[in-house]
């Protein structure tokens, strides 16, 4: 005996194939792909990190900060209001590189306006930022 939700069963309707999708040169991640770089201001101990943080970064990131985190004498402020893609992998190194820092004695402080890309994803990952650098 059928069970009386399963007596008005439809079979969804059955779409046409379409065309596979063709990468051309007006693709759409190729538009707005920003490659990545960073400016360090040691007068203010300001790192900028610009553009894509996604995984052929990752160990460049990495070598980024733990150089400017070492060089510098003060504690340290990452701008990250210029980043366009920031994966989990990312997320994790700059996670690390303020619990490092915290056990040197030294701060990392995320810096990251309202609206942006970093914001959010700090926020869900429930890590403390400020919105400038001031």
């Amino acid at each position: 005996m059928l069970h009386p939700e399963r007596r008005n069963f439809r079979r969804p309707a059955v779409r046409p194939p379409q065309e596979p999708f063709e990468a051309t040169q007006q693709d759409y991640r190729a538009d707005v792909t920003t490659p990545f770089h960073f400016d360090l201001d040691e007068e203010r101990a300001v790192l900028t990190l610009h553009g894509e943080l996604d995984e052929p970064v990752i160990a460049e990131l990495r070598e980024t900060i733990a150089k400017a985190t070492h060089e510098l004498t003060s504690d340290l402020a990452i701008d990250l209001a210029h980043v366009t893609f920031m994966p989990s992998t990312a997320i994790g190194v700059l996670a690390t590189s303020q619990a490092e820092a915290r056990h040197r004695g030294g701060a990392v402080t995320f810096v990251a306006p309202a609206g942006t890309v970093a914001a959010r994803l700090l926020t869900i990952c429930a890590l403390d930022y400020v919105e400038s650098v001031d």
